[in-house]
């Protein structure tokens, strides 16, 4: 549950103080629950819009939407609620963000000389914790279910407000993906304590 995922335990440390807010980490959390619950490669997680279509798309966002501001449970198997209706309604909430959780400032600090991890220090806590929950869990569901070719672009344009993110912002979220993968579960604590325990220091 979100409220146990936001109280500090002695596994996760001081990253537990600082986890994305607890609407979005529901949302994050309901869909990775149907993941697993679902056998690998039959989960319909990411929305394509050419495919389903844009009002069904907006339908399915206004429906999450809906049960997040009244504070209901997120249901299972509700047709109006797919899977896919999670991404919708994080990528929509992240471009509405008071500001970007990727400034482009920092999305351009990587040149793939070092690890994603190692340049996300420089970001808030706040929002590399978003950033961090954010990939791990479309990581997550793209090696559970299968990868989409257009995540790793949609996902960096939301994160950083731009329609058109840079090569670099690309590049940083496929290298975190992949790095957070070594981290099964969610949110991912390991990443968020070691980065952290650096902000102590």
């Amino acid at each position: 549950a979100a409220e146990e995922a936001e109280r500090p335990s002695a596994a996760s440390g001081a990253a537990a103080a600082c986890l994305p807010p607890k609407e979005a980490l529901t949302v994050m959390q309901w869909v990775l629950q149907q993941s697993r619950d679902t056998l690998p490669g039959m989960l319909e997680w990411w929305p394509d819009p050419l495919i389903d279509g844009v009002c069904r798309g907006k339908d399915e966002l206004s429906e999450v939407q809906r049960y997040v501001e009244h504070g209901w449970p997120l249901p299972v198997g509700r047709p109006q609620m797919p899977p896919r209706s999670a991404a919708l309604f994080l990528l929509r909430w992240l471009q509405l963000l008071p500001e970007p959780v990727l400034p482009h400032t920092a999305a351009e600090l990587f040149d793939g000389s070092e690890g994603a991890l190692e340049g996300l220090p420089r970001l808030p806590p706040l929002p590399r914790s978003v950033l961090l929950c954010t990939a791990a869990l479309f990581a997550q569901l793209a090696a559970r279910h299968g990868p989409r070719g257009d995540i790793t672009t949609r996902l960096a344009a939301c994160l950083m407000q731009q329609p058109q993110p840079s090569k670099a912002a690309r590049q940083l979220l496929g290298a975190l993906m992949a790095e957070l993968l070594a981290d099964p579960g969610f949110p991912p604590s390991a990443a968020l304590a070691a980065l952290a325990s650096k902000d102590e220091r």
